[in-house]
């Protein structure tokens, strides 16, 4: 199970990439430093390794009984502790963060967002002046345009 264990370390990118593993019933959990070091399809081949779900974090599905024991080697041989208490939360944010940033930083999303920076404040104006209009609306229907000529009623509508 060592071997297992330490061919596991290496196909995810070391030990400076691990900050946490812990086990469950079937698999090994794996929170990494960076995802992009694993390399997925050789860790799929390799015996003893029946699945492999990479998402915010890496799980090696194992099988029950065998986890256990490769959990425990490869703790050994991280250093860390087999469960989550040692990732401290702003560790976790930070790596979190920056993985993020790094996943929407393209030419086209920078652009999309100054855009978005330019509308959002303008939102609730648009919002309040839909709501005054349907307002107006409403009374110009439920009293027949008996206030249509008036000057603040015309002053309101223009608001909406």
């Amino acid at each position: 199970m060592n071997d297992l264990a330490s061919r596991i370390l290496s196909l995810v990118g070391g030990k400076d990439n691990v900050l946490a593993n812990a086990t469950c019933m079937t698999r090994l959990r794996l929170t990494l430093r960076d995802l992009s070091l694993v390399d997925q399809e050789a860790l799929r081949q390799e015996e003893g390794v029946m699945g492999l779900v990479v998402q915010d974090q890496v799980q090696v599905i194992l099988g029950p009984g065998k986890v256990n024991q490769v959990g425990s080697a490869f703790a050994q041989l991280t250093g860390l502790s087999l469960g989550y208490e040692e990732l401290a939360a702003d560790q976790v944010a930070k790596t979190n963060k920056a993985q993020q940033k790094a996943k929407y930083d393209k030419p086209l999303q920078r652009f999309l967002q100054r855009i978005a920076n330019i509308f959002i404040p303008l939102l609730p104006g648009i919002i309040a002046a839909g709501m005054i209009n349907g307002i107006a609306n409403v009374i110009n229907v439920s009293n027949q345009n008996a206030w249509a000529g008036e000057w603040w009623f015309q002053a309101i509508r223009t608001m909406g």
